[in-house]
């Protein structure tokens, strides 16, 4: 898509922000008021390994109601620094995704190529192009994405969620984003002096309800902003991926 082209695609209703500072902002104030019902969400991230770490536990949930979840990954994650002597580290991670993908019953997962590391430096339209794209391929009615600030502060975060926001807001999408509470943020900065930005008590949350089945769709009730990260499920033959676990390009 072009990207001067967004605020003009037939039948998208709102125009892009300016800038990549002008993004919706996802409750911090409290849960949204009014609940949605999704059939086919969009998990939106910046790295592999971001679907597990940190939408695994959301993502899980999704699939263990019944919900086909899609993904599409802006970057390789080539800049790690976790054994990275003597590997190629764009492969290895391209299939380290595709295993989690599988791992976690994922639909098709797009795996685009961005720099690592440099996302933010990437217009905001660009990459809200792509995701609105994506949105589009899986008819997608709800965005998955980290909190705002990237839950860890990483920039690359930071950017992939902005994009999303744009995009949805672009579309007039719903978002679900993963968030920690302040008290695990707190934690987990004292361990590793890392930078993990929590939410509030009442904040944290998410309930899924199953809609009848006839119409394929589960609702979500008042939307906030996720669930604290938990280990993955194991894999059970009922979990298989419903389509291509990872399409690169």
């Amino acid at each position: 898509m072009d990207p001067g082209s967004l605020a003009a695609v037939a039948g998208d209703r709102r125009p892009l922000p300016a800038d990549e500072h002008t993004y919706r902002d996802l409750g911090r104030d409290g849960a949204a008021s009014t609940a949605v019902e999704i059939s086919s969400p969009l998990a939106v991230f910046a790295h592999p390994d971001d679907e597990s770490f940190g939408l695994g536990a959301v993502l899980d949930s999704l699939v263990d109601a019944g919900i086909g979840v899609a993904g599409v990954c802006f970057t390789h994650g080539e800049a790690s620094t976790l054994g990275a002597a003597g590997v190629d580290l764009h492969r290895l991670r391209a299939a380290e995704l595709a295993g989690a993908a599988e791992a976690l019953a994922l639909g098709e997962v797009e795996l685009l190529d961005y720099p690592d590391g440099g996302l933010s430096d990437v217009p905001l339209a660009e990459l809200a192009g792509r995701v609105i794209d994506a949105t589009h391929r899986h008819h997608a009615d709800l965005l998955v994405v980290f909190d705002e600030g990237g839950v860890s502060g990483h920039p690359d975060h930071q950017q992939a969620t902005r994009a999303a926001l744009a995009a949805a807001e672009h579309l007039g999408l719903p978002v679900l984003a993963w968030a920690v509470t302040d008290r695990v943020a707190a934690a987990l900065n004292a361990e590793f002096g890392s930078t993990f930005a929590g939410r509030g008590p009442g904040e944290v949350d998410l309930t899924l309800t199953r809609s009848p089945p006839a119409t394929g769709r589960h609702r979500l009730p008042p939307l906030p902003v996720g669930r604290q990260p938990g280990p993955l499920a194991p894999t059970r033959a009922d979990r298989r991926p419903r389509a291509a676990p990872l399409a690169a390009r």
